[in-house]
Protein backbone atom coordinates (compact mmCIF):
# COMPACT_ATOMS: atom_id res chain seq x y z
CA UNK A 1 0.00 0.00 0.00
CA UNK A 2 1.49 3.87 -0.70
CA UNK A 3 1.83 6.26 2.14
CA UNK A 4 -0.47 8.48 0.09
CA UNK A 5 -3.54 8.45 -1.98
CA UNK A 6 -1.62 10.34 -4.38
CA UNK A 7 0.79 7.70 -4.48
CA UNK A 8 -1.31 4.79 -4.58
CA UNK A 9 -3.38 6.38 -7.30
CA UNK A 10 -0.24 6.60 -9.74
CA UNK A 11 0.39 2.63 -9.60
CA UNK A 12 1.06 1.32 -12.55
CA UNK A 13 -1.38 -1.61 -13.09
CA UNK A 14 -1.25 -4.47 -16.30
CA UNK A 15 -4.57 -5.91 -15.21
CA UNK A 16 -7.01 -6.51 -12.60
CA UNK A 17 -9.33 -9.15 -11.51
CA UNK A 18 -11.86 -9.44 -8.82
CA UNK A 19 -11.90 -12.19 -7.16
CA UNK A 20 -15.11 -11.48 -4.87
CA UNK A 21 -16.36 -8.58 -3.66
CA UNK A 22 -13.47 -7.93 -1.34
CA UNK A 23 -10.62 -9.08 -2.98
CA UNK A 24 -9.20 -7.86 -5.94
CA UNK A 25 -5.62 -9.28 -7.92
CA UNK A 26 -3.88 -6.28 -9.36
CA UNK A 27 -0.66 -7.34 -11.80
CA UNK A 28 1.11 -3.82 -10.92
CA UNK A 29 4.51 -2.32 -12.64
CA UNK A 30 7.34 -2.13 -10.20
CA UNK A 31 10.27 -0.78 -11.88
CA UNK A 32 11.87 -3.78 -14.12
CA UNK A 33 9.43 -6.23 -12.67
CA UNK A 34 5.44 -7.17 -12.72
CA UNK A 35 4.05 -7.87 -8.92
CA UNK A 36 1.44 -9.58 -8.47
CA UNK A 37 -0.99 -8.20 -5.39
CA UNK A 38 -3.72 -8.75 -3.73
CA UNK A 39 -5.68 -5.73 -2.01
CA UNK A 40 -8.88 -5.99 0.14
CA UNK A 41 -10.70 -3.80 3.54
CA UNK A 42 -10.70 -5.22 6.96
CA UNK A 43 -11.27 -3.39 9.61
CA UNK A 44 -12.02 -0.61 7.84
CA UNK A 45 -8.59 -0.33 6.29
CA UNK A 46 -7.41 -1.57 2.44
CA UNK A 47 -4.53 -3.78 2.82
CA UNK A 48 -2.50 -5.28 0.37
CA UNK A 49 -0.42 -8.61 0.20
CA UNK A 50 2.25 -8.99 -2.47
CA UNK A 51 1.93 -12.68 -3.65
CA UNK A 52 5.05 -12.35 -6.22
CA UNK A 53 7.12 -10.77 -8.48
CA UNK A 54 8.44 -12.00 -11.80
CA UNK A 55 9.90 -10.53 -14.51
CA UNK A 56 8.58 -9.02 -17.54
CA UNK A 57 9.12 -11.75 -19.81
CA UNK A 58 8.04 -14.16 -16.94
CA UNK A 59 4.59 -12.14 -16.84
CA UNK A 60 4.32 -12.21 -20.75
CA UNK A 61 5.31 -15.78 -21.87
CA UNK A 62 4.68 -18.05 -18.08
CA UNK A 63 2.19 -16.25 -16.57
CA UNK A 64 -0.07 -19.41 -17.28
CA UNK A 65 2.19 -21.41 -15.08
CA UNK A 66 2.83 -19.24 -12.59
CA UNK A 67 -0.41 -18.32 -11.20
CA UNK A 68 -3.38 -20.59 -11.02
CA UNK A 69 -6.84 -19.49 -9.80
CA UNK A 70 -9.69 -21.91 -8.94
CA UNK A 71 -12.78 -22.18 -10.27
CA UNK A 72 -14.97 -20.71 -7.98
CA UNK A 73 -12.13 -17.75 -7.30
CA UNK A 74 -11.26 -18.79 -3.47
CA UNK A 75 -7.79 -19.41 -4.08
CA UNK A 76 -4.64 -18.40 -6.00
CA UNK A 77 -1.91 -20.62 -6.14
CA UNK A 78 1.48 -19.65 -6.98
CA UNK A 79 4.41 -21.35 -8.82
CA UNK A 80 7.74 -20.47 -8.82
CA UNK A 81 9.69 -21.56 -11.56
CA UNK A 82 12.43 -24.15 -11.03
CA UNK A 83 14.01 -24.33 -14.29
CA UNK A 84 13.57 -24.74 -17.99
CA UNK A 85 9.74 -26.40 -17.63
CA UNK A 86 9.86 -26.91 -14.33
CA UNK A 87 7.56 -25.40 -11.32
CA UNK A 88 6.88 -25.82 -7.87
CA UNK A 89 4.18 -24.68 -5.60
CA UNK A 90 5.09 -21.72 -4.45
CA UNK A 91 2.11 -20.57 -1.92
CA UNK A 92 -1.72 -20.70 -1.70
CA UNK A 93 -3.46 -17.30 -1.30
CA UNK A 94 -7.06 -18.25 0.06
CA UNK A 95 -9.73 -15.43 -0.23
CA UNK A 96 -12.24 -15.89 2.50
CA UNK A 97 -9.48 -15.19 5.15
CA UNK A 98 -6.66 -13.49 3.36
CA UNK A 99 -4.62 -16.09 4.39
CA UNK A 100 -1.75 -17.63 2.98
CA UNK A 101 -0.85 -21.17 3.06
CA UNK A 102 1.15 -23.05 5.22
CA UNK A 103 4.22 -24.76 4.07
CA UNK A 104 3.97 -27.99 5.45
CA UNK A 105 0.31 -28.28 3.96
CA UNK A 106 0.36 -26.53 0.88
CA UNK A 107 0.32 -29.94 -1.22
CA UNK A 108 -3.13 -30.45 1.17
CA UNK A 109 -4.98 -27.15 0.72
CA UNK A 110 -3.93 -27.49 -2.97
CA UNK A 111 -5.79 -30.24 -3.41
CA UNK A 112 -8.33 -29.12 -1.19
CA UNK A 113 -8.87 -26.16 -3.56
CA UNK A 114 -7.85 -27.07 -6.89
CA UNK A 115 -8.78 -30.64 -7.20
CA UNK A 116 -12.75 -30.62 -5.72
CA UNK A 117 -14.13 -33.88 -7.26
CA UNK A 118 -17.72 -33.44 -8.75
CA UNK A 119 -19.91 -35.22 -5.98
CA UNK A 120 -23.22 -34.10 -7.05
CA UNK A 121 -23.36 -37.71 -8.09
CA UNK A 122 -23.03 -40.73 -5.69
CA UNK A 123 -24.49 -43.84 -5.96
Amino acid sequence: MRKTIKEDSERLLLEQKYLDYNNLLEYQINGQNVSLVVRYVEMNKIHEITLITMNFDDYLNELQNIVKINDDNTAVAIFKKENEDDYWLYDIYKTEDHSLGYLDFLDIEYDKYFNKKNKTHIK
